[in-house]
Parts: structure tokens; C-alpha cells; sequence
């Protein structure tokens, strides 16, 4: 099967292609026929069965494997400038950015937007914030190991070494302290810049922070992250951004792995193409209710109405992401799925970068490589309105 930008365009199939078992051999493949534009390209090659088996129907696939022809171009995803920059309001409190058809309203005291309204309509009810932690899974503590009660964690000496140690460091409570913060108008578009300090529990430790958020006169904007940590910190959960949605935005699609939650180091079941559903159905239901539902290499995501209407996200980078009904803490706190009590609206996380998967529950640790160890990191997510 032959895509573009995660659509099928062209299927076929490659006859008298003969191999013994556990043998080599070439297959052509009609490339040069294929005339590819600047989009995305990939093709997809499987194997299935000529005939039914005692196991298996006729055309059960028994392998397959995913090429990219032409890749994505990250760089070219950039946040279009305006003929006009959108008028800035000002209090002590808030900027008030209006454009043609959207107001947002950015917030001083916390360094981010604040809400997004397009023709009446909430767009974004929260955030985007800064978040460096996960609800803990299985290999790094769940169960009795280590679960939050009203928002503390609750520790019963059992293990649970990446939960303990992401509580102790203070990363789910991590408050960003707004240093400094500029608005001005540059090149047709509005731009606030934020400086900030994020602390770790740990003494002399935490991140120091800019962020400049660039906003056009569509309703569009982009958001480049500066992060340099400070002291000694341990490994992150993640690094990304968490924001609030409203409630009627419950359809989620995703151009990026799929079509299940697939992480840095359990990804190679997974294949690029275009995948979408509802909020609900992103949400993996384990036993201990914990982080799930990770898209993984994904070029953009959006999540909508209806009517199409809503947001959508990409990156100067592969980003991944999920949605749920429940907050981050909501999960680390419920010991079944039925404590879990949905809050009006969504969760969106964007992520730079999720943190490995790992076996510790039973085995041994993450790869060294997959390791999110604190460092210096640089990344741009682009938000539009549809």
C-alpha cells in the first residue's frame, strides 16, 4: 500500500515472489512509476496467506514492514505571520489578544494563555503548562507500591524507584515562578516572551525557563521552549505541555503511529499513517489506572467537534500525545478504574518527549538511551485554530 501523508492512495500486489523457509530474496518494487509531490510518502509491504489453515483464515497477515520514501519536512511547519498583528489589550493582570475572529487571553501570573474563544466558542479552557511528570505505570510504581492520597503521595517501602524518586525531585508539583515577562509587536505578529524558574524539591535544583509565545492574526500560535536545568536532578517523566479542552471537542485524530499508544522503546508494532476516534476511546483501561494512551512520531494532532471545529498541534519536531477525561494526578491517585471520576472537558498532553516504558515491575530498566536524563532541550509546537 502506497500513502500519502498517512491516506492510501494506491494498492497492489507483488505476484511470483517465491521464498524457502527462512530464505533470502529482492523485491521490486514500481517506485519509479509513483509520481510523489512534497507530501509525505511511505509504503507499506505485507505478507498473508494464500489459504486457510487450522489457525488462520485465507489473507491472515503473517508480517509486514513500513518504508518512508519522503519524509515529513518538520522545518517547513512554521506559524504563518499576519498582514496585521492582532490588537493587545492590557491590565495588571492579563494581555487580551484579538484577531480577526479569536481572543485569547493570556495570563501574567502563570506565563501562559489563559483561554482561547473563537466566534463565541472555547477553544481552550487551560494552559498550555509545563509538565515534567507522568502518572506512574506499573514499571515505575503503581499498586500498593506507591499511590497519592488528596495529592500526596503515600509510600508503603515496597519499591516503586522512578515514583519515589520523580516525588521526591517535586515533579508533579512543579509551579512555574514568572521572572520576567515582555509583550511586543514584531514582524505582524504579537509576541510574548516569559522567563521563569521551575524548583525541584531537591535543594539548588529545577529548570530555568523561556518561553516566547508567537501569536498571528488567524488565531494561530506558536510556542518555542527554552529549558536549561539547574542542580542535581533525576531522570523526567516527560517533557511537555498539558492543557484543559471543553467538553465538545471529543474527537481526536492523529497523523503519526498508531493505530494504538506506542512509546520510545515499545514502538515497532506500530505504523505511520492517519488515525482518529473518540476521547474515550484513546483511554487504555489498565487495572491500576495509570498513564496510557501515548501516540507516538506524530506530525500533528487535532482535536475537534462535530463540525470539525476545534484545535490542532504540530511541531518543528515528531511530538507525541494523548487525551483523556481525567487528570494526571486523578490517575495516580485511583487504586481501580472506577475511582475515576471525569472532569468537564479533556486533558491534552503535547509532548516533546514521553519517558521509556521500561520493565522494572519485573525485569530491568529502561535502555540508557531511551532515558530522559534532565538536559539542555529546545522545541517548538505550532497551535492553530479550525
Amino acid at each position: 500500500a502506497l500513502l500519502r501523508n498517512g491516506v492510501e492512495v494506491k494498492k497492489g500486489k507483488i505476484k511470483r515472489f517465491n521464498l524457502d523457509p527462512r530464505g533470502r530474496g529482492v523485491m521490486q518494487l514500481p517506485a519509479s512509476k509513483w509520481k510523489m509531490d512534497d507530501a509525505e510518502w511511505a509504503v507499506t509491504v505485507s505478507a498473508h496467506l494464500k489459504s486457510a489453515t487450522s489457525w488462520c483464515e485465507k489473507g491472515h497477515r503473517v508480517a509486514w514492514e513500513q518504508f518512508v520514501l519522503k519524509a515529513w519536512n518538520f522545518e517547513s511547519q512554521k506559524l504563518a505571520p499576519s498582514a496585521a498583528a492582532p490588537s493587545v489589550e492590557e491590565t495588571a493582570e492579563t494581555y487580551t489578544l484579538t484577531s480577526d475572529n479569536a481572543v485569547i487571553t493570556f495570563s501574567k501570573k502563570s506565563g501562559t494563555v489563559a483561554t482561547i474563544v473563537r466566534d463565541g466558542k472555547t477553544i481552550m479552557t487551560e494552559g498550555p503548562r509545563l509538565d515534567f511528570w507522568r502518572a506512574p505505570i506499573d514499571n515505575d510504581g503503581t499498586g500498593l507500591k506507591a499511590r497519592y492520597v488528596d495529592g500526596k503521595m503515600q509510600v508503603d517501602g515496597q519499591g516503586g524507584r522512578l515514583t519515589k524518586w520523580w516525588d521526591r525531585a517535586g515533579y508533579p508539583y512543579m509551579k512555574k515562578d514568572v521572572k520576567e515577562i515582555k509583550c511586543e509587536k514584531v514582524e505582524g505578529n504579537i509576541v510574548i516572551t516569559v522567563v521563569s524558574q521551575m524548583k525541584s524539591k531537591a535543594p539548588d535544583a529545577g529548570f530555568n525557563v523561556v518561553e516566547v509565545f508567537t501569536f498571528n492574526n488567524e488565531g494561530h500560535f506558536s510556542l518555542n521552549c527554552d529549558i536549561q536545568p539547574y542542580g542535581s536532578l533525576v531522570e523526567v517523566a516527560r517533557i511537555g505541555y498539558e492543557m484543559v479542552m471543553p467538553k465538545n471537542l471529543d474527537r481526536f485524530d492523529w497523523y503519526g503511529k498508531g493505530p494504538f499508544d506506542a512509546y520510545i522503546d515499545r514502538k515497532d508494532g506500530v505504523a505511520l499513517g492517519l488515525y482518529g476516534g473518540t476521547v474515550d476511546e484513546q483511554f487504555v483501561n489498565y487495572i491500576f489506572p495509570q498513564e496510557n494512551g501515548n501516540k507516538y512520531d506524530v506530525r500533528w494532532v487535532s482535536l475537534t467537534d462535530g463540525k470539525g471545529e476545534g484545535l490542532t498541534v504540530s511541531g518543528n519536531q515528531p511530538i507525541e500525545a494523548n487525551v483523556r477525561h481525567y487528570t494526571t494526578m486523578e490517575l495516580a491517585e485511583a487504586l481501580h478504574p472506577y475511582d475515576l471520576k471525569p472532569i468537564d472537558g479533556s486533558v491534552l498532553h503535547i509532548n516533546y518527549k514521553m519517558a521509556p516504558v521500561g520493565n522494572e515491575s519485573c525485569g530491568p530498566r529502561a535502555l540508557e538511551e531511551y532515558v530522559l536524563y534532565p538536559k539542555h532541550w529546545n522545541f517548538t509546537i505550532i497551535f492553530k485554530l479550525d
